[in-house]
């Protein structure tokens, strides 16, 4: 089956390449696999944001890699991972991350007066076009036809310039003053919503969503039956239990790694989890 996406906890999880690679920096690592630097940082901060990750330019390379040469590949590329997020360079592009999400902020509320100088002129213009309707009513329709067709216009037009009156009136001005509070009112609670689930979605301090993201992929990976058979179907491998097919597509990534690389990344997680919570 093909590697796609791997994900530990919205930050790198699982890539691959042959050789003994523990003794090389995780840079190497990077290099070794065919992904940039450059690359490999956006791919976090994009984990962050969405909690997926597309590793699948390294996919090959890993599903080639004997299970203890992912076991280090999964070791050096965390250990890669948790320094970029400690560096300062990761904290610049995260609260460049935050601001982009931030929500907007309503405009400032529209007066009384501009809102009725809106409708009034909105209100003119309609005159103005029921009027020019009235004077070019088609003159080859039959005479009754003409008649009804001139009768539902000037009453349109004696609608119209009745509202326009009405805009002049104090109780007008009053329920187009209500009805602004009323909807400042709801745009404002809708935004306070939007920025408490923000604020929930993209803390301040980075920290607690990257510990979010490694508690998730911890109870993913929890749950994964490495000695779940597959079988043909139609030309791709699927799994004999069918019940395994509804599962997470991370959970059926962390079942094509293999149990020594999650294992790995399990162990490496819950140590990082841990060293974020007591910050």
């Amino acid at each position: 089956m093909r590697l796609r996406r791997y994900l530990a906890g919205g930050v790198v999880v699982g890539l691959g390449v042959v050789g003994v690679l523990v003794s090389l920096a995780a840079a190497d690592v990077l290099a070794e696999l065919g992904i940039g630097e450059a690359d490999a940082k956006g791919r976090v901060i994009q984990s962050l944001n969405t909690g997926y990750v597309n590793f699948s330019p390294a996919g090959k390379a890993f599903k080639a890699a004997a299970p203890a040469v992912r076991e280090a590949l999964v070791k050096g590329v965390l250990t890669w991972a948790k320094a970029y997020t400690e560096s300062p360079e990761f904290k610049t592009a995260y609260a460049k991350l935050r601001e982009n999400q931030k929500p907007e902020a309503p405009g400032p509320p529209g007066s009384v007066d501009d809102q009725l100088k809106q409708q009034r002129a909105k209100m003119e213009q309609t005159l103005e076009e029921e009027k020019k309707n009235l004077a070019n009513i088609p003159t080859t329709l039959p005479p009754d036809t003409q008649e009804a067709i001139k009768e539902g216009m000037e009453a349109g037009i004696k609608m119209t310039t009745a509202q326009l009156a009405e805009m002049d009136t104090p109780e007008y001005k009053a329920m187009t003053k209500e009805r602004l509070d009323a909807q400042n009112a709801t745009e404002q609670q809708q935004f306070q919503k939007r920025m408490k689930e923000y604020e929930a979605s993209y803390p301040t301090d980075p920290r607690s969503l990257i510990a979010k993201r490694l508690k998730r992929f911890l109870d993913e990976s929890a749950t994964v039956d490495f000695g779940a058979k597959l079988v043909a179907a139609g030309g791709t491998m699927r799994f004999a239990d069918a019940k395994y097919e509804e599962n997470s597509p991370e959970w059926k990534l962390c079942y094509r790694a293999g149990k020594e690389a999650v294992d790995a990344a399990r162990v490496f997680a819950t140590a990082w989890v841990a060293e974020l919570e007591k910050k």
